[in-house]
């Protein structure tokens, strides 16, 4: 299995500990990308070549709860450990509801930073290739029509073109069209990749 060609992502607006942060990682000799924004980070980098991030919550306009809320609509296997100055139970909650997998608090040991990003890493590392599958599933998606995505969901439920056809009152070549358009645009190539993509929706 190829491991993801960055090792971290590292969010933080505070120039002082994201540089520490930086050359904590240098030391360990694991590649990183860093920016000071949450919404730098989102332009500029590619979930599926992302093993782990590791973000600040309080930050500018999009705090790392919010962003961690956007990628995990696209990226839900993405490990993400967020860190903050500020920390509460009410952020912590937020935090995991929101798909966060780790909380620290600053200040905290790197040791114990060091070693959550290792344990992701090696997960990240052994479901790889599905995490890339469930992001090229989720961006084309949104390229359903909303018809499309009822049929897909029918689909999924092992009911055949006829019966969807009956149960939507159309006919079922009209639904073998349908079918067709969905599995080009998903870039589907079994009746399991559609189950799949219907669980994403």
């Amino acid at each position: 299995m190829n491991r993801p060609l960055i090792d971290i992502c590292i969010i933080e607006d505070d120039k002082d500990f994201r540089e520490m942060l930086e050359a904590f990682f240098t030391t360990k000799n694991m590649s990183f990308k860093s920016f000071n924004s949450a919404e730098k980070a989102l332009k500029n980098i590619v979930l599926g070549e992302v093993g782990c991030i590791v973000s600040d919550i309080s930050m500018g306009a999009l705090d790392g709860v919010e962003m961690t809320s956007l990628i995990k609509k696209v990226d839900s296997r993405i490990p993400i450990i967020l860190i903050t100055s500020y920390g509460n139970v009410d952020v912590a909650v937020r935090a995991i509801k929101t798909g966060a997998n780790e909380f620290l608090e600053k200040p905290f040991d790197v040791a114990v930073l060091y070693r959550l990003v290792i344990e992701f890493l090696a997960v990240t590392e052994a479901d790889r290739e599905q995490r890339l599958r469930d992001i090229v599933i989720q961006k084309h998606l949104i390229e359903l029509t909303m018809r499309e995505k009822h049929i897909l969901k029918l689909l999924a439920t092992g009911l055949s073109n006829k019966e969807v056809g009956l149960k939507l009152e159309i006919s079922y070549r009209t639904v073998e069209v349908h079918r067709a358009h969905i599995m080009e645009k998903l870039k589907a190539k079994s009746i399991v990749d559609l189950v799949h993509a219907a669980d994403k929706l």
